[in-house]
């Protein structure tokens, strides 16, 4: 695993980069506590990418399959306590 992170002034982490590896397949995992994107959150997959719509929120996830195929979820009532 190699990370970087971008330190706040109080030390917390605001924003960074992880590689991870595994036997099977590698990943990349990109995140920031600091930014105001308008941009949905992706989930990529070898079968596909999952498009969610607010991840504070993730009432609405739309399912992009290489098929082409499209599948949408919705988890109504969902709230992080």
């Amino acid at each position: 695993m190699i990370s970087s992170s971008l330190k706040l002034f109080n030390g917390i982490d605001g924003a960074g980069t992880i590689l991870v590896e595994y036997p099977e397949f590698q990943g990349e995992l990109l995140y920031s506590k600091i930014t105001d994107s308008r941009v949905p959150s992706q989930i990529q997959g070898e079968e596909g990418t999952m498009v969610i719509r607010e991840i504070p929120d993730p009432q609405e996830i739309t399912i992009y399959y290489r098929s082409g195929k499209t599948e949408n979820l919705e988890i109504p009532g969902w709230r992080w306590s």
